[in-house]
């Protein structure tokens, strides 16, 4: 046998188990179909609920299965019975073929079998392809039945269907910057990185977070092979002889310029036979199959979720009382044996993670010799039985921890967010009227207070009451926003003129401080879409940050520009005290502090930067934090090209 022909019959034995793995399923999905069938009768038809589930891409796509289950798993957890629905599925087909044709040929074929078919009482769109084109056409296709999504990246459009009451659903966050942490964190030397994208648009969105992500992370020596550029071939070619500290993150390979397609274990294969690296990747599927790991979407919980929401349909609960889930449930995981042949230590991964293939214990391992003459008796029935029934009851046992673990996580975060709530509205109504007594008896509405002690005790009574009243209402914005309640108001806004308001209003803070605001806002700079509300407060925060944490003589400068894509980048730059590197992630997180703001003499809340964050990502836009120690502060706000109502035909390079 030739050098590394050992690998390939390790490799090859375990595609063959796979192959049979999903080929049982499949039949006894199949069957139980075929008996559910058989058991309905015509007396229970009608009572049957009936869902269509649209899936943009194809049966053979990795992701499918995983969210058809989950989906199927949601419906029964919202209580309904598995005989108690009708779960019709179509495909849009848009990865294998080109978009605006495949999507008007699904369109024509969708509508002709609308026609004829039974109403359906509740949609499912599964990714972007097909939440974008059902939320356009959903009341011309399917009236007023409501619609759940699911795998959505855009959070832009995300956001901008579920105006519509009749559509909620579940965001897809990829966590790259998290799976490039993690690279460093396993090992430090190993900096070389080759990323793999398409020519497919999700592909480019992610390719874009990519490039925000890296930018944070100088040490990281990176080239990027893409097929809008390069054939298969030509890819393989590049890869060949990579060195083994090299590191691959695979973003997407299912399509390269001259329009030929493969599927995602096929190109898997490849690029795992010509890598010398490891491939690291951003979704379940391709663990087990030659990817290490990665910080991963699970696309089962997805499902889970958008049928659970959509059973919640179905018991009468509207689509505009389901609030839109705005995170993943990403998580790390990571594939044994990979680990094993890159030698890598266990004990670097961080304690969530979840480790497939891990043996329990030295009988279970399988030497070389063994596994030829295993492969040789591979038709025993006996054989394909017991490793189906170790494959489900392990799948199944780490699925449903995984899952139990996060709808533990989402209640307890939803009774927070209704929590703090209710208390925020409790306590406005008194505190109100302490602010507004203390305001009548400082001002000597009714005569003269009495003793001279009383003045200084009615002041501090006010400015306590405000910044109280401050504080209650940063909580009732969080709690809105992550209950998915906080509703924006888009209107077109000029920056400046939010930006000269925000400083007018600051102006005396700033005097007070010892510190100068400036701001250079381009004259020709584009309008934005967004709310002007939520945009003054989070100019409002940054800038009363920046004057509370800079030392007298300093300045506080707000500038926007464009960057390439035609987007729009908000700065507030300061140069005031710096935050430390290692407490960066945690002044982002709300009620946490840096140690300089623990020790200052005006501390805060520890929601400044948190509500800001939340804010610009409920547009769709990002928060970008850059600062050092001694030498200032950068917080810039990045809106997305969909909010720019007239951009320029030049635009600077994205910092």
């Amino acid at each position: 046998m030739p050098e590394g022909g050992d690998d390939v019959v390790c490799r090859r034995a375990k595609k063959w188990m796979h192959s049979a793995l999903a080929t049982a399923w499949r039949n006894a999905a199949a069957l139980a179909f075929a008996v559910l069938c058989a058991q309905s009768g015509p007396s229970n038809a009608a009572e049957e609920a009936r869902i269509l589930f649209v899936s943009s891409y194809h049966p053979a796509f990795p992701t499918f299965f995983s969210q058809i289950e989950g989906i199927r798993s949601g419906l029964v957890d919202a209580g309904l019975d598995e005989g108690a629905f009708v779960l019709d599925v179509e495909f849009m087909d848009t990865k294998r073929f080109d978009p605006s044709s495949a999507i008007d040929r699904f369109d024509d074929t969708l509508s002709a079998k609308l026609a004829t078919l039974p109403p359906y009482d509740v949609i499912i769109a599964a990714d972007d392809n097909a939440t974008r084109h059902l939320a356009e056409n959903r009341e011309r296709l399917f009236g007023e039945i409501p619609l759940v999504f699911l795998g959505v990246n855009d959070r832009a459009l995300g956001h901008m269907v579920t105006e519509d009451p009749m559509v909620t659903g579940v965001l897809e966050a990829v966590s790259i910057g998290e799976t490039l942490d993690l690279m460093a964190q396993l090992d430090p030397d190993r900096t070389a990185l080759t990323v793999i994208c398409d020519t497919t648009p999700s592909c480019r969105g992610d390719l874009n977070l990519f490039h925000e992500e890296v930018a944070a992370r100088p040490w990281i020596d990176y080239r990027i092979l893409s097929l809008r550029d390069l054939t298969y071939a030509e890819l393989l070619a590049e890869l060949e002889g990579t060195s083994p500290e090299e590191s691959i993150l695979l973003v997407s390979a299912l399509r390269d310029h001259t329009g030929a397609a493969m599927e995602f274990d096929d190109s898997l294969d490849a690029i795992h036979s010509a890598a010398g690296g490891p491939i690291f990747h951003l979704w379940e599927h391709g663990l087990g199959d030659g990817v290490l790991g990665g910080v991963i979407v699970s696309h089962g919980e997805q499902g889970w979720t958008a049928g659970r929401m959509a059973g919640q349909i179905l018991a009468g609960i509207s689509p505009a009382e389901i609030p839109l889930v705005g995170e993943s449930p990403n998580l790390p995981v990571f594939d044994h044996n990979e680990m094993a042949r890159f030698g890598i230590d266990s004990t670097r991964l961080p304690e969530t993670a979840i480790i497939l293939n891990q043996p329990i214990g030295e009988d279970f391992i399988v030497t070389r010799e063994q596994l030829r003459l295993l492969l040789v008796v591979a038709g025993s029935v006996l054989i394909v039985v017991a490793a189906i029934v170790v494959y489900t009851v392990r799948l199944r046992s780490m699925r449903e921890q995984l899952l139990a673990a996060n709808r533990q996580a989402v209640e307890a975060n939803r009774a927070k967010s209704e929590f703090l709530a209710a208390m925020s509205h409790e306590l406005r109504t008194p505190l109100n009227a302490v602010i507004g007594f203390s305001q009548m008896m400082e001002q000597r509405v009714f005569g003269p207070l009495g003793n001279g002690r009383y003045e200084g005790y009615v002041k501090d009574i006010g400015t306590s009451g405000q910044h109280l009243l401050s504080l209650i209402n940063d909580l009732l914005d969080m709690s809105k926003i992550e209950s998915g309640r906080r509703e924006l108001s888009p209107e077109e806004i000029d920056v400046a003129d939010v930006v000269t308001a925000v400083i007018h209003l600051l102006h005396q803070s700033a005097v007070a401080h010892g510190v100068s605001l400036k701001s250079t806002v381009p004259a020709d700079l584009p309008s934005i879409l967004c709310d002007r509300r939520a945009l003054h407060q989070m100019l409002s925060n940054l800038l009363s940050n920046a004057i509370k944490f800079t030392p007298s003589g300093g300045s506080a400068t707000v500038t926007a520009r464009l960057y390439a894509g035609t987007g729009l980048i908000i700065d507030v730059i300061d140069t005031g005290v710096g935050i430390a590197p290692e407490e960066q992630q945690k002044v982002l997180e709300p009620f946490r502090q840096a140690a300089f703001t623990r020790q200052s003499a005006e501390p805060g809340t520890g929601l400044g930067l948190p509500l800001v964050k939340a804010l610009i990502e409920l547009h769709g836009g990002r928060l970008k934090l850059s600062s050092r120690q001694g030498a200032g502060t950068t917080v810039s706000l990045i809106f997305p090209p969909e909010a720019v109502m007239h951009p320029l035909r030049a635009a600077a390079p994205a910092a």
